[in-house]
């Protein structure tokens, strides 16, 4: 491989990156209509979205030849779209989803663009003409789903067209068919101006004609043998395939939450839906909706799938699927699992069947006592079983749902209730072999570092919340238990706030000095491996022994006689660091757009990062735009910290040894 550095990208991925972007260089434009938005255009917003289109266009050229310019043109360009996007957003919650999104995926695409040639012979003309097609066709159907409005997209269409016939043009030269290619594009051509000077079938010139490029070009493809396959890119990565699985997970949770079956209403907005989705899938449990009272049966059962994929994750699921009935997984397929599940490819099929054997083992444990104590309290045995199911499903995957509107505070001075979803959680939030190996290590045997890590900094976490709780609210939210309840609901919040998001007692009253500790243990997070969230224990662990290590002035972390690596202590400030960016960001839009207290938003997001689902009330009080940020938020919670740790494994540029020491003062 050759490394080409500033010279430019040189991978089939990243052309069609490139020319997705480059098509999507008039997005700005969308958002300069004097006609759709009340109070009229400014002239800041037309100047801005002409700059932005032309970084957008200049960058994706420039990014093959100088790839540092490229990324920095790009980055204008998006930045450009955000900006002019900013007062229009407001006026359409789902619309701003969808570009934030967007943005954020291609912020993030542009930054993990690769210096690399695939082959010395390998030209950008033909896959940057099938990512200029795509994204042709996908704005060209964005008029019918915002049909009032159809009418601005007439100038981004014809712009976005005109990009990809020049780059199929392009093309069109080096391919064997050079005269029929070229003359479909110059056709392309003559059709798209006519459609320009009459104003007529302009969106049908552009979705056709992209449509025809992209047939051309992949029957050019086959017939050459040369197959430049983009989804490779996307599906040969660890970090990616997380992504896309949860991405796709969150989009068809909320298209089946959308079907007015799924609510008692008849339909909820589409952002609701979404939000509604994603918070299940990343197994958080903040909710604008009722779950008990606004979803129908069949929406409770979507959800209640849409947290066990979610906590399991889909990717291992169907891989033992596919192992049960026979299929075998090729070389890629199993290097690619084995870097998601941390196991070595050995042991990746009896891992994947542990962690599905003990997750049902403990789902169905907790569902039969859950059962009991349910009908013990006075539920009909349908209903103790159904709710027996769903809070076992939800516990376990620290999901934080309930079918009841107040969480389980009409339960809080039932213990046996307490305690057996407090086991759910905390069993939900080790991994199954870290949770196996808690015998051994109280019978004193040995234990692999990394799990005696989790436990023990487990333990301390409920201790310390369990006290800090009793501290703090005895004569508080407490202050109407016996001295028995209270130390039961203490520890019980100390549990959930390990992501898993139930709530005993009311925590719209708790003080401030509560919320700051409950901020900080929703931030930890859960185990590695587990269906929590947060920066996980082991990571505090790392970040507690490294700062012991430098304050007794030891050259290294060591524990039981086993040196923690440098790359180790590096991953875990950075997954610290991401989190606590990405935190302050959500908190400061939070405030900017809501006119809601401070300490009620910062609880909110800690929350949607940590994937916990506590709320002060919140939730339902946000707007459009609040929920789209909380969206945003639960899903990086997610995949973020495991994403980053996945890109960080990759061993990128030249060996620290080819480089000097850099002496720099940090006192």
């Amino acid at each position: 491989m050759a490394q080409l550095g500033r010279r430019g990208v040189e991978c089939p991925a990243g052309a069609t990156l490139a020319g997705v972007l480059l098509a999507l260089s008039p997005l700005p434009l969308l958002f300069t209509s004097v006609t759709v938005f009340p109070g009229g255009d400014g002239w800041w917003r037309p100047v801005i979205a002409i700059l932005s289109l032309a970084s957008g266009a200049s960058g994706a050229l420039l990014v093959h030849r100088r790839l540092s310019a490229g990324r920095v043109l790009l980055g204008l360009f998006l930045l450009g779209t955000l900006l002019v996007s900013i007062p229009s957003i407001r006026h359409d919650p789902f619309a701003a989803l969808l570009l934030l999104s967007g943005i954020i995926g291609a912020g993030f695409s542009v930054f993990d663009l690769r210096g690399e040639c695939v082959r010395p012979e390998f030209s950008p003309a033909r896959p940057r003409a099938v990512g200029a097609a795509w994204a042709t066709v996908v704005l060209s159907l964005l008029p019918l789903w915002h049909v009032g409005a159809a009418g601005r997209f007439s100038l981004p269409i014809a712009f976005s067209a005109l990009a990809t016939i020049g780059s199929f043009l392009v093309w069109a030269q080096e391919c064997r068919w050079r005269k029929f290619a070229s003359g479909y594009g110059f056709a392309l051509v003559v059709a798209l101006s006519a459609a320009v000077v009459f104003r007529c079938g302009m969106t049908a010139v552009a979705l056709f004609g992209s449509l025809g490029i992209l047939l051309i070009t992949g029957i050019a493809a086959r017939f050459s043998g040369r197959h430049d396959s983009w989804w490779v890119f996307l599906l040969s990565h660890p970090a990616r395939v997380m992504f896309l699985s949860f991405l796709g997970l969150c989009v068809a949770g909320a298209l089946l939450l959308s079907l007015p079956a799924a609510t008692c209403a008849g339909g909820i907005a589409a952002i609701d839906a979404a939000f509604t989705a994603t918070s299940a899938v990343c197994v958080t449990g903040l909710s604008v909706c009722d779950t008990g009272g606004a979803f129908s049966l069949f929406g409770q059962l979507v959800i209640m799938v849409l947290i066990q994929l979610g906590g399991l994750g889909i990717m291992s699921i169907a891989t033992v699927g596919l192992h049960v009935i026979g299929r075998r997984l090729s070389l890629r397929q199993e290097q690619l699992m084995s870097s998601m599940t941390d196991t070595g490819r050995r042991d990746l099929i009896s891992a994947l069947k542990l962690i599905l054997r003990y997750t049902f083992l403990v789902e169905a444990a907790g569902t039969m006592l859950l059962a009991a104590l349910f009908h013990g309290a006075g539920m009909p045995p349908l209903q103790a079983i159904y709710n027996g199911v769903f809070t076992a499903i939800s516990g376990f995957c620290n999901a934080g749902f309930m079918l009841q509107s107040n969480s389980l505070v009409g339960f809080q001075q039932n213990p046996l209730i307490l305690y057996t979803v407090a086991a759910l959680i905390i069993l939900g939030g080790l991994a199954p072999a870290t949770a196996l190996a808690l015998p051994r290590l109280l019978r004193h045997e040995a234990v692999p570092v990394g799990a005696q890590l989790a436990l023990v900094c487990t333990g301390w976490l409920l201790v310390c919340g369990t006290a800090l709780m009793l501290l703090f609210e005895w004569n508080g939210v407490l202050g109407d238990l016996d001295a028995a309840d209270k130390f039961h609901n203490a520890f019980f919040q100390s549990v959930t706030l390990r992501t898993a998001g139930f709530n005993s007692v009311d925590l719209g009253s708790v003080g401030t000095q509560t919320l700051l500790w409950m901020i900080l243990w929703m931030f930890i997070g859960g185990s590695p491996g587990s269906t929590a969230g947060g920066i996980k224990t082991t990571t505090l662990a790392v970040l507690f022994l490294t700062c012991i290590a430098e304050i007794s002035g030891n050259g290294a972390v060591i524990i039981r006689n086993r040196r923690i690596a440098g790359s180790t202590v590096n991953r875990a400030v950075t997954i610290t660091a991401a989190a606590a960016l990405v935190l302050a960001a959500a908190v400061m839009m939070l405030i900017i757009t809501q006119p809601l207290p401070a300490r009620e938003l910062l609880f909110e997001a800690a929350s949607a990062l940590g994937t916990v689902g506590l709320s002060l009330g919140t939730t339902p009080e946000l707007d459009g735009i609040g929920k789209v940020v909380i969206i945003l938020t639960m899903f990086i919670g997610r995949i973020g910290p495991m994403t980053l740790f996945l890109l960080l494994r990759e061993e990128r540029g030249v060996s620290q040894s080819r480089c000097p020491v850099a002496d720099i003062s940090l006192t």
